[in-house]
């Protein structure tokens, strides 16, 4: 999959992944060529990810009480 996006100039952004399979992807070199700021820990963080990619302004962040 990650092989036919960066063919068609996509990208793809991993959120929260376990420690064994992230494991696993370091070992093999795909994080390398993921690139390591494509892996994120939560979906946050990946949709921040997502809009620096696209180029958008970063969201804004809920107040909390």
């Amino acid at each position: 999959m990650f092989e036919r996006l960066h063919r068609r100039k996509k990208h793809l952004v991993l959120s929260g992944p376990h420690t064994q399979p992230l494991f696993m992807m370091d070992k093999a070199g795909f994080l390398d060529r993921l690139g390591k700021e494509n892996v994120c820990a939560n979906i946050g963080l990946a949709l921040d990810r997502a809009r620096q990619i696209l180029g958008l302004p970063p969201r804004r962040r809920a107040i909390r009480c």
